[in-house]
């Protein structure tokens, strides 16, 4: 009877060993053992010191509609100085005013923005909304 070597299949914690033998007359029979292999090594989630304590990574899924988007980059361009947000996002594709939106997000969360743009840049609105409203044609 002659057999083959062993094969590993890893995943996670646990190896899972595949033995295959083969007989005389050419049959062939495999043999599946699962090892357990020590303890998990992400017992922890991952996380970021960000000068107010370490705060835990997480990458969640939200929607966002035209008013939001409007909302966030509009934010975001105030933060950086920008003084011509109409021109800067008519000369910017979809995925760089996407992008402003989530760095604003990401800096000030959901709710400072709102109020922020509310106050402060409410006369812009309008019609930064119509450009993001015709860069987005997927949002309603």
């Amino acid at each position: 009877m002659k057999k083959s070597n062993l094969f590993w299949l890893t995943s996670k914690s646990f190896c899972h060993s595949i033995l295959l033998t083969v007989r005389c007359h050419g049959e062939m029979s495999w043999h599946m053992k699962t090892y357990y292999i020590g303890t998990e090594r992400h017992k922890t989630m991952r996380s970021k010191d960000n000068g107010d304590g370490r705060k835990i990574l997480a990458k969640v899924a939200v929607p966002l509609g035209v008013d939001d988007i409007t909302v966030y980059a509009l934010r975001y361009l105030e933060g950086i100085g920008d003084n011509d947000y109409r021109e800067t996002i008519l000369s910017s594709n979809k995925r760089e005013i996407f992008n402003f939106a989530k760095s604003a997000i990401h800096k000030w969360g959901t709710e400072e923005p709102k109020e922020y743009v509310e106050k402060k840049l409410n006369g812009s609105v309008k019609t930064i909304r119509k450009i993001v409203e015709y860069k987005f044609p997927e949002c309603d």
